[in-house]
């Protein structure tokens, strides 16, 4: 393992960040023994979201670098957490939400849109990475108790390999997240019903509408229409795929009460790229 896991990351980044300063973490010579102090998930979630929001708002020698700068330190927190990932995503620990809460980074606050990285073809990046955009990224609060973390309509591309070693790299073909899309309407919606946020502002998609895939819901609520869901939202390419799945990509996330989605139907299964 290197002894600098930032090595790459000051190389294409000239490690230069918006506000000027690093965190003490960051600069730790014994990265990252600060987040395996604890075992309790969300706080290693909030550490990992932290330096993610921070290298988002690097201002990078190449925007092309955007997903290579950082693999080392991403394989460095790998290998610490002994699990697989990449692109910004990480593969869950069981009942811990992080591969949940990995997925629902969504644009900067403090930005209107992002945009998409016109990389070359043999290093593209999938929709659900926010490495694949330009521009900076928040999360989703989602409390991770008491939350539902859903493992049956949505599943990493890494679910089903049967090594855990690390996998940093994964050919495009490979990065799918297998999932179960479903029509929602929040036409109606009154005030912190419901709330989306899109990657990049919203067109009209070829004509085909947005959909979304559930993430976590909250478990207080009695019934579903009134738990608070959280979603990524998706369009499809309209491609269908040889194992009878849809494409689809990412558009963005949202988080609405379930009286909104489609949850009385089969939903539609997809990859999304």
């Amino acid at each position: 393992m290197s002894r600098d896991p930032l090595r790459h990351f000051r190389y294409y980044s000239k490690a230069e960040s918006c506000n000027g300063s690093w965190s003490d973490a960051l600069g730790d010579p014994n990265f990252p023994n600060k987040i395996m102090c604890t075992d309790r998930p969300g706080v290693r979630m909030m550490y990992i979201q932290g330096i993610y929001i921070q290298y988002s708002r690097l201002r990078l020698s190449s925007i092309q670098d955007r997903p290579f700068a950082i693999a080392g330190l991403e394989k460095v927190l790998l290998r610490a957490f002994r699990i697989s990932g990449g692109f910004g995503i990480f593969s869950d620990i069981p009942h811990s939400g992080m591969f949940h809460c990995s997925l629902l980074w969504q644009r900067g606050r403090d930005q209107d849109s992002m945009v998409a990285i016109d990389f070359s073809a043999h290093r593209r990046v999938p929709s659900w990475s926010w490495m694949a955009y330009s521009g900076a990224i928040d999360y989703s609060i989602v409390p991770f108790s008491p939350t539902d973390w859903e493992v049956e309509e949505i599943r990493s591309p890494w679910s089903n390999k049967e090594s855990h070693d690390v996998q940093m790299v994964l050919t495009y073909s490979e990065a799918a997240l297998t999932a179960v899309v479903r029509d929602f309407d929040v036409a109606n919606r009154e005030q912190n019903e419901a709330e989306l946020v899109y990657d990049i502002e919203p067109t009209t998609y070829d004509g085909h509408r947005t959909q979304c895939v559930v993430i976590a819901r909250s478990k207080e609520e009695k019934t579903s229409n009134d738990q608070m869901f959280h979603v990524l939202l998706v369009v499809t390419t309209g491609i269908a795929l040889d194992g009878g799945e849809m494409e689809y990509k990412r558009v963005g996330i949202g988080r609405m009460l379930g009286k909104f989605i489609s949850l009385d139907q089969p939903g539609i299964h997809a990859k999304i790229y």
